[in-house]
């Protein structure tokens, strides 16, 4: 078992590997993760972390950890006593899985756009447009989402990374007395901008038609993107 520390040794060269080696701390992703995982672990801290806030006298920030510990599960981050959520936490560690962080070098890159659809189109009656659109954005290991109806800035953003063939992602704040919870998406393919596996959408979701974009363009007065309505 892997001992605590704030840094880790290479066996090899025996040098001293810093935490920028497994994770990129700062990046909004593994905020994310780190909320949403503390969240599951700690039932207490579902409304306490906000992983988007970066004033640091707000009560839900997050800071740096000051060590942490590596296994095949994952990274263990160790935070400073009653720095995190003023101490409705419990101990202040959280275990991240592997499949869920990432280093900055993997979320780097050109950002890679999909979008799916869901029954779009133009209610002549109404006069207004209906269905819904999924946005997605890929940046190497790091995906952002956005789900919300056409015509509309209202939605939902999760965030998270993909590992092969699989994508988890959360919200990372529970809004409207929604628990907080993962998303797994099962993807095709580990191109740089792989689709998601028709598995995974609900029923009657599909990708984006070139009818599908024209009326998102028409609706939205652009073609959007996750990361112009989420924020990170």
């Amino acid at each position: 078992m892997s001992t605590i520390r704030s840094f880790t040794q290479d066996l090899k060269t025996g040098k001293k590997v810093s935490l920028g080696t497994f994770i990129a701390q700062g990046d909004r992703t593994t905020k994310v993760a780190v909320a949403t995982n503390f969240a599951l672990d700690k039932k207490a801290c579902t409304w306490e972390l906000d992983p988007f806030t970066k004033i640091k006298s707000t009560h839900g920030y997050i800071p740096n950890a000051i060590a942490w510990n590596v296994s095949s599960k994952g990274i263990r981050l160790h935070y400073a006593k009653y720095s995190i959520a003023a101490g409705f936490c419990g101990p202040p560690s959280v275990l991240l899985p592997w499949g869920e962080v990432a280093t900055t070098k993997a979320m780097s890159g050109k950002v890679k756009k999909r979008i799916y659809a869901y029954g779009i189109k133009w209610n002549k009656r109404g006069e207004f447009y209906e269905g819904g659109a999924m946005y997605v954005a890929t940046q190497g290991r790091k995906m952002t989402m956005f789900f919300g109806p056409v015509g509309f800035g209202d939605g939902s953003c999760v965030y998270g990374v993909r590992s092969g063939k699989t994508a988890t992602l959360s919200a990372g704040m529970s809004y409207y007395n929604q628990k907080i919870s993962k998303i797994r998406f099962k993807l095709l393919d580990t191109s740089s901008n792989p689709k998601i596996s028709p598995a995974s959408l609900t029923k009657g979701w599909k990708p984006a038609s070139a009818k599908d974009l024209a009326t998102i363009k028409k609706a939205q007065g652009k073609i959007p993107s996750a990361r112009s309505f989420c924020r990170g």
